[in-house]
């Protein structure tokens, strides 16, 4: 894209590019972007009775019992997500009417959520916009039947050559044989011209 001068100002993609990296990227770079956050995201804890409060860094359930941050989820190769932990205190919890239903077996409750949570509310946000909600439909429509088809009916589940290069080179011929299936169903009358011409013939 820089080789032709084109300037990325938005991005599209699916949920398997939302990472708290990413979110910081676009920004860096000063690129908006709508990427639908990752299925463990949850904007808040109102189902299981918990108010975030953003000023005190903590969790107040409805019966005004305080989960303070205690400390950070390590980081192990198969988890890249670290996570703050938040736990209420065994005595603040003793005497919960729900507590058979909320604490775990040392009699506290343990809340945890990503480092980038601000960053996953941003998305979240923007992606209520009737902007975002437009884009979607838009990206339904036109990169996913494609990556589809190639997918389940013309065999690119997987590319079976070594190197970018070669890699290039393999979804140009896939995409030009998607494209040449869709020119040969379209009504003659919309061809191009020279497509006319090669019918003729």
């Amino acid at each position: 894209m820089h080789e032709h001068n084109i300037e990325v100002k938005e991005i599209l993609a699916d949920t398997g590019y939302s990472s708290g990296e990413a979110m910081r990227s676009l920004a860096d770079h000063s690129i908006e972007g709508y990427i639908p956050n990752i299925a463990s995201y949850k904007k808040d804890r109102l189902e299981e009775g918990f108010i975030y409060d953003l000023e005190n860094d903590r969790y107040t359930c409805k019966n005004g019992v305080h989960a303070t941050f205690r400390c950070y989820e390590k980081l192990t190769k198969t988890r890249k997500l670290q996570k703050k932990i938040y736990r209420t205190s065994p005595e603040d919890c003793a005497n919960c009417p729900i507590k058979s239903k909320c604490v775990n077996h040392m009699g506290t409750r343990r809340i945890k959520h990503s480092l980038d949570k601000p960053l996953y509310d941003q998305m979240h946000k923007q992606l209520e916009s009737d902007k975002a909600k437009l884009f979607k439909k838009l990206r339904s429509s036109t990169v996913e039947p494609v990556i589809g088809s190639l997918i389940n009916y013309t065999g690119m589940s997987r590319i079976n050559v070594n190197g970018i290069k070669q890699a290039n080179q393999c979804m140009i011929m896939a995409a030009f044989a998607y494209n040449l299936k869709k020119l040969l169903k379209c009504k003659v009358e919309l061809w191009p011209k020279g497509a006319k011409l090669l019918k003729a013939a």
